[in-house]
């Protein structure tokens, strides 16, 4: 499940735990869809009982960096994030 997007990487609650260094595979697909190589940073035991929306069980969060195979692909993410920011976060106009 993901959580605070940035274009250098992402949180993520997992119902594992994941290893530091670990290199990971992330899709997302909304509001388009980008694949996205990562490293784990860190991954620590989550509080089951603070309020995740889901149904599924977390029982861990970790931080991950993303790595970029190119400046296009970092270009792409920043601009994958740019969209998230707008669809999701800025929807009101003031006014």
């Amino acid at each position: 499940m993901l959580n605070d997007l940035t274009p250098r990487g992402v949180g993520l609650f997992a119902a594992e735990f994941v290893n530091p260094g670990t290199e990971i595979q992330l899709t997302m697909d909304e509001p388009s869809r980008i694949e996205l190589k990562a490293r784990v940073v860190w991954c620590q035991k989550h509080d089951a009982t603070s309020h995740v929306l889901s149904n599924q069980h977390y029982s861990f969060r970790m931080a991950v960096e993303f790595v970029f195979d190119s400046p296009a692909q970092q270009k792409s993410t920043e601009d994958f994030c740019e969209q998230v920011f707008k669809h999701y976060l800025y929807t009101h106009k003031p006014g």
